[in-house]
């Protein structure tokens, strides 16, 4: 088994989602963790905030807007924008959120990652769909149910010892050969949903190799090579050669 990591940047486009399938369709025994689409977990913080202070309409606009971007992906890679009722249900249960939550300041945290939760959500259940639509077979694994994490919101740690269970038995059975899974998501073990952090997704990853021992776990990123900075803060960042 190996383990891929894609971030946000590099599927926040159709041709980054198809770059994603042309390197991991001749791959077998592959667990790949997916961020996020774009800016999608700023959005959710903004939606996050607007239900936090009572602001239902900022709430609802980024909603509407992520509700666009998505839609548009699915339309780009599908050809179509009814395939996908999952992603409906999400907006929905988003949606829903938005408008009844009541957050009390004890109970910020646990919301804000149930919150937050819904980008790699969306990330996945699109990438799956384009990829075994097109020929590339795999499964979709709902990575709340197989990372165990504590009790600690917003900045969760994953206990390797509960999840290897539930992970182990996700990728066995059928035959599959091939998962997609989200990154930065968890459950805590009375079953909230949890996250690891901001860019957690690298240590979603992580926390899956070391599980299945993995022979490797690579990240692709969406600049060319390694560089000594990021370009897009410093544009005279260099290439390291080795």
């Amino acid at each position: 088994m190996k383990v891929y990591k894609f971030g946000g940047a590099s599927v926040s486009t159709a041709d980054g989602v198809r770059n994603l399938r042309a390197i991991v369709k001749d791959e077998r025994e592959l667990f790949v963790i997916v961020s996020a689409m774009g800016k999608t977990t700023n959005a959710l913080e903004r939606v996050f905030e607007g239900v936090q202070t009572g602001d239902r309409p900022l709430s609802m606009e980024h909603i509407t807007a992520l509700r666009s971007y998505h839609r548009q992906m699915i339309s780009e890679l599908l050809r179509t924008t009814d395939r996908l009722e999952a992603v409906d249900q999400l907006f929905a249960e988003l949606e829903q959120i938005a408008t009844e939550a009541q957050i009390e300041v004890q109970d910020a945290e646990m919301w804000y990652d149930r919150i937050v939760s819904y980008g790699e959500l969306l990330s996945t259940t699109i990438i799956a769909e384009f990829l075994n639509v097109s020929g590339v077979p795999c499964r979709w694994v709902d990575m709340r149910r197989c990372i165990v994490t504590n009790e600690r919101h917003k900045d969760a740690s994953i206990d390797l010892d509960a999840s290897t269970a539930p992970l182990r038995e996700a990728v066995s059975g059928d035959g599959a050969k091939l998962f997609i899974g989200q990154g930065f998501i968890g459950s805590t073990p009375s079953g909230k949903t949890s996250t690891l952090g901001r860019e957690g997704s690298d240590y979603s990853a992580a926390g899956v190799a070391n599980i299945l021992n993995a022979e490797s776990m690579s990240v692709w990123k969406d600049v060319d090579g390694v560089l000594n900075a990021d370009p897009r803060i410093f544009p005279d960042a260099r290439h390291i050669e080795e």
